[in-house]
């Protein structure tokens, strides 16, 4: 479970009291990213940082990394451009846990880039909550006072999608929802999540597309075929557009 660094490092000592000042390059490889994020200067971040990239990223085998840095180290991550931190690593088998009751990330493969104190994760493959990813993107302008955007597309079987967001906090409205009518057929949930890195409340929003689907609203009996439109919702509520369908015998 070790980390592997393979390169070349300098660290200068100054005098007359200024900080140290580090120059790395090097490759970087782990059994467990969970272990590299051991070796973060957790001093020089702020603990909500720290406790959200360890809560985060759960499991996964970091079989490929680059880690650039030169700087004087009490000033890491360099946010005003006081040095340079540059971080590219690819992530087998990822498990992420990216926010509070929302279902976690499981076998993605991710490509994940450090600039200073932004970070860009793209995540390839893998499932959310048992639906097979199309294309999921992490990323925060700053990791150290701005929002982390999660951003993606799963295809799925409609019911089994809102489902899923039983499993979040839109469990009320969508349980709601599903009370109400009931689908067949394959959908498209486009997602956007927004977390805000100093605890405020995440924000949400985002469709379900409704593709040729059969659609029952159970209350009126009443069935329609080669359904087409959107299921939106928000952190404030889940809402119908554009619903178009043909009504079944």
């Amino acid at each position: 479970g070790a980390v592997q660094f393979a390169g070349q490092g300098q660290l200068l000592m100054p005098t007359g009291g200024a900080p140290p000042v580090v120059t790395l390059d090097t490759t970087v490889k782990a059994q467990q990213i969970s272990t590299l994020l051991q070796q973060l200067p957790e001093s020089q971040l702020p603990p909500e940082l720290v406790a959200w990239l360890k809560e985060s990223f759960l499991s996964g085998a970091l079989t490929e990394g680059r880690v650039q840095l030169q700087g004087p180290i009490d000033q890491f991550p360099f946010q005003q451009g006081e040095g340079t931190f540059v971080a590219d690593l690819r992530v087998r088998d990822l498990y992420m846990h990216y926010a509070e009751a929302w279902p976690i990330i499981s076998h993605s493969q991710a490509r994940i880039h450090f600039n200073k104190d932004a970070m860009t994760a793209v995540l390839e493959e893998g499932k959310l909550d048992g639906h097979p990813i199309h294309n999921i993107e992490v990323s925060s302008e700053s990791l150290l006072n701005g929002v982390l955007n999660i951003r993606g597309q799963l295809v799925s079987e409609s019911p089994k999608l809102l489902r899923s967001l039983e499993n979040t906090p839109l469990s009320g409205r969508v349980k709601q929802l599903n009370s109400v009518i009931a689908m067949e057929g394959y959908a498209l949930l486009d997602l956007e999540v927004l977390v805000p890195m100093d605890g405020q409340p995440i924000k949400v929003e985002g469709r379900v597309e409704l593709h040729d689907n059969k659609l029952s609203i159970k209350e009126l009996g009443l069935d329609l075929g080669q359904v087409e439109g959107n299921v939106e919702f928000t952190d404030e509520g889940v809402t119908i557009e554009g619903i178009r369908g043909k009504m079944l015998g």
